[in-house]
């Protein structure tokens, strides 16, 4: 009961306050008026800081294609496997207003894979997706909470399910009100440029993990260590960057070291503008 009645306090908290207005460019931190990204991985050869491209880096590193309107809203994102071939398409449609109301997954073969559908509240956080699968069968369904600072800034997320049975019917507590299980916690912390510089995330599976950030003077991220998780390790992840005329990255060097095992990418970064 505690932990209900702290999430229906938290929400009528939350009704009462308003988000920053940011586009998906604002969320990469892309600078101009961007049409499309191509980012590719390549393994980096070399040594003492000294890279040149390799192979391609293997699937589970970054190696997407985004596309976005004028106004910087995501329209389209392309994953491609290792070998350069398309893996799976997303597509995202929006209101009239600018919400996102659906996300299209289809396979490499241009087949519907999944859809998910979104709601919103008053001050247009996603409250809740509902996933289907190709028979329009729903596949499972999230809610979320959050609370944001007076600049703007997300400190708190929860992600939520209603518990069932084993047929699939909610289930009550000795009051009546349906039982929930939080999936997802993050707590987050910022500087005073709105960069988050601390995040600690509570998950149900995974467990909690530590992630620190740190950030050159564009704002993109230099140095990230994550702590924690399941297998209860450490991360240490450093970029460095070369950049065009806008100021967005087109390169970047990424150290990733665990666990006493260091990994080396280059990654290129081809960008059109409106």
């Amino acid at each position: 009961m505690k932990l209900i009645f702290f999430l229906l306090s938290l929400m009528a908290l939350v009704a009462c306050e308003s988000k920053s207005s940011k586009t998906d460019w604002d969320k990469q931190n892309l600078k101009g008026k961007v049409k499309s990204i191509k980012e590719t991985p390549y393994e980096a050869i070399g040594y003492s800081g000294e890279y040149h491209k390799g192979n391609l880096a293997p699937r589970g590193f970054a190696n997407n294609e985004f596309s976005f309107d004028e106004t910087g809203k995501l329209l389209k994102e392309i994953s491609y496997n290792k070998n350069g071939g398309v893996f799976n398409v997303y597509t995202y449609n929006y209101d009239n207003k600018g919400l996102l109301l659906s996300k299209d997954t289809y396979d490499s073969k241009g087949n519907l894979e999944e859809k998910s559908v979104y709601k919103h509240d008053l001050q247009g956080n996603i409250t809740e997706e509902n996933s289907y699968n190709t028979n329009g069968k729903l596949k499972s369904n999230n809610y979320y909470i959050y609370r944001y600072d007076e600049k703007g800034n997300q400190v708190e997320r929860y992600l939520f399910v209603y518990a069932t049975d084993e047929e699939g019917n909610f289930s009550f507590d000795k009051n009546g009100t349906a039982k929930i299980e939080i999936i997802y916690k993050e707590e987050n912390s910022y500087d005073q440029k709105g960069n988050k510089i601390k995040s600690t995330i509570q998950d149900l599976f995974l467990g909690k993990t530590e992630i620190s950030y740190e950030y050159d003077n564009r704002g993109n991220l230099v140095r990230k260590i994550e702590a924690g998780g399941v297998l209860d390790g450490k991360e240490n992840v450093t970029c460095k960057y070369k950049f065009d005329s806008k100021g967005n990255w087109i390169e970047m060097t990424k150290t990733i070291t665990s666990q006493g095992h260091s990994k080396n990418l280059i990654i290129e970064r081809n960008i059109e503008y409106y």
